[in-house]
């Protein structure tokens, strides 16, 4: 059967040993599945993670490549263009497959009353069995408000849409950048702005640990990330609407950030935000 997903996984120096149980169950569960993993390691590989890379290079479907970059979002862009197939899913190397998410990601990118799909989030659940978030019940198509709720292994795309519209992942933002979180919402902003059709599919593709409820200001580039992703989302309209977020999360903040300090954040983060070629 031809290979019709690709997964795009990435990982990070000796997280690296994680991967073959990932790998493992992708390929039992579907033959249709190929996986390009993406390797962020400027050292020298240990003797253990040597081993492993040798044994992923020769697992038949399984490309390795070695990157000496930081950020997982340069890893995502390099797989992009490295990857042939048609569908790809971004995963991390800390996820447990969810049965028929081949099935699943497939259909959802059939044709739908006439158009078809650029890009899909799914659900994603816990280690308990439990949906990670509040997901809608119902399928919809994705605004620029319900965009900034997605994590990154939720999403599929068609690869061809990407390439051909230049939709790529904010290299200065997402775990390993200053900027820590958010790339995901500028992701699907350019993918809208290129008028992708993208939708959500109330199905789970994946079981992911929770995180902690701290991590919503575990830093400052993390409280600056947003501001960024309202900058590059929302433009001159983000103004109001990061003062809305701003207030309505403050309750969450924890006791070793002020709420000064919280704000100046956010708002430092909307006013650098645009000077990127991501902006």
């Amino acid at each position: 059967m031809a290979v019709e997903i690709e997964i795009l996984l990435s990982t990070f120096g000796d997280r690296i040993l994680s991967v073959p149980a990932i790998v493992e169950d992708a390929l039992s569960d579907d033959d249709r599945v190929s996986i390009l993993i993406g390797h962020q390691c400027a050292r020298a590989l240990t003797e253990n993670e040597a081993k492993i890379v040798n044994r992923l290079k020769n697992t038949p479907k399984v490309t390795y490549l070695k990157f000496d970059s930081v950020g997982v979002t340069k890893s995502r862009n390099a797989l992009i263009s490295q990857s042939s197939a048609k569908i790809v899913w971004f995963l991390d190397d800390d996820i447990v497959w969810w049965p028929g998410a081949v099935d699943t990601i497939l259909a959802a990118f059939s044709e739908r009353n006439g158009m078809s799909v650029d890009v899909v989030t799914f659900q994603v659940k816990s280690p308990d069995g439990l949906l990670r978030k509040n997901y809608w019940a119902k399928a919809r198509r994705h605004s620029n408000f319900s965009i900034l709720r997605i994590g990154t292994i939720e999403i599929a795309a068609r690869r061809k849409f990407l390439v051909d519209n230049l939709v790529v992942f904010p290299e200065d933002m997402g775990a390993g950048c200053y900027w820590g979180a958010g790339d995901e919402s500028v992701f699907l902003a350019s993918a809208m702005k290129a008028r992708g059709n993208v939708m959500y599919i109330p199905k789970p593709i994946a079981v992911h640990p929770m995180e902690s409820s701290g991590d919503f200001a575990r830093s400052t580039g993390f409280i600056e990330a947003r501001g960024v992703v309202f900058r590059r989302v929302y433009g001159w309209y983000g103004v109001p609407l990061l003062l809305a977020f701003g207030i309505k999360h403050v309750r969450r903040l924890g006791r070793h950030l002020s709420i000064k300090l919280y704000f100046t954040a956010l708002f430092r983060g909307y006013r650098v935000g645009k000077n990127s070629s991501y902006g």
